[in-house]
């Protein structure tokens, strides 16, 4: 699907203001990294809209934490941190 297709037919405001940066950082959460990483390149799985539209050209880190609701509770504060940190021409998602 195309990104014109994809702005189309959803009315979610992340899509519009992710088509206008020039970088897209996606921080997500899974218990199996290499079996996620296949299913976004695949375009397939539970809450892959973003990679679906933008596809990932690499990885730029893996966080291990002791328990997956610590994950969770790390992922909305790891896109602020990034958030912060990048320049305007950078768009940070993370799923929910």
């Amino acid at each position: 699907m195309l990104r014109e297709e994809f702005h189309l037919q959803t009315d979610r405001r992340w899509a519009h203001r992710a088509q206008e940066r020039d970088r897209l950082l996606y921080v997500g959460v899974t218990q199996r990294a290499a079996t996620r990483l296949k299913q976004h390149a695949a375009g397939r799985g539970r809450g892959a809209h973003f990679t679906q539209i933008f596809p990932a050209s690499r990885l730029l880190s893996i966080d291990w934490y002791g328990s997956t609701s610590e994950a969770y509770r790390a992922e909305p504060i790891t896109a602020d941190v990034l958030d912060e940190v990048t320049s305007d021409d950078v768009y940070v998602s993370q799923p929910g």
